[in-house]
């Protein structure tokens, strides 16, 4: 059954780097040979295309009047790092093609001067605490909490300051009885130490479950857990 006021989309990157590139040609057809256009339209099928595209339909929805709440899910750390990288990066991009071949990688810099400001405006409300909070999903294990605490600390030089923690799959003490489970719980809190003293406090636990998070029952049940209003 559908949830009133609930919306979901999966971004397709190539699909908006599609539409990206077709946007920038079509005020050209007519004007350049067919040749000049069909070299143009390779020349724009780089990654960094298909980069930008995607964060624009995201911007897209983060600017959309009609919702109170935009949650952007993505995974894994480092590929969200560069997303959010993109704005700051882009922003600059479109300012030094100005001023030299008034080219970028996804078409003329004067089509692009309303992006610029949608990147800049992105990066303000991401920074601004009472508009953003970006929570990570982290595993208690020594590997997960290192990639969490390098990425913590690469947000903050973003000027992202508003983190919250969701610890995913944590043993419940009651069920550590059996030694295997035992020595796994208390790894576990070792962990989850150096993760709270990081986050202070602004963290949730998920116990490992026994079933599968899938339908609007076992949905509801989790927000129990990761209501961060609580933490």
């Amino acid at each position: 059954a559908a949830v009133p006021g609930l919306h979901a989309q999966e971004i397709d990157a190539e699909l908006a780097a599609r539409a990206h590139r077709e946007a920038a040609l079509e005020p050209l057809r007519g004007l350049l040979p067919d040749e000049m256009l069909r070299t143009m339209d390779e020349q724009m099928k780089g990654p960094c295309t298909v980069e930008i595209a995607g964060f624009d339909e995201f911007i897209a929805s983060m600017f959309e009047a009609a919702y109170d709440v935009v949650i952007f899910d993505t995974a894994p750390t480092g590929h969200t790092l560069r997303l959010l990288e993109l704005p700051s990066a882009w922003s600059a991009h479109i300012e030094e093609s100005a001023m030299g071949s008034g080219q970028t990688c996804i078409g003329p810099v004067e089509q692009l001067r309303t992006s610029k400001a949608q990147y800049d405006e992105a990066m303000r409300r991401l920074r601004d605490t009472a508009q953003t909070q970006f929570v990570f999903v982290a595993q208690p294990e020594r590997t997960s909490v290192q990639e969490t605490l390098r990425a913590a600390h690469e947000l903050k030089a973003l000027g992202i300051q508003s983190q919250h923690l969701i610890v995913n799959g944590v043993i419940p003490e009651d069920a550590a009885t059996h030694p295997f489970f035992r020595s796994r719980w208390e790894m576990q809190v070792r962990a989850m130490a150096d993760l709270q003293a990081a986050f202070r406090g602004r963290t949730a636990q998920v116990p490992l479950l026994d079933t599968e998070v899938k339908g609007l029952v076992m949905l509801r049940e989790l927000g129990k857990w990761v209501d961060l209003d609580d933490y």
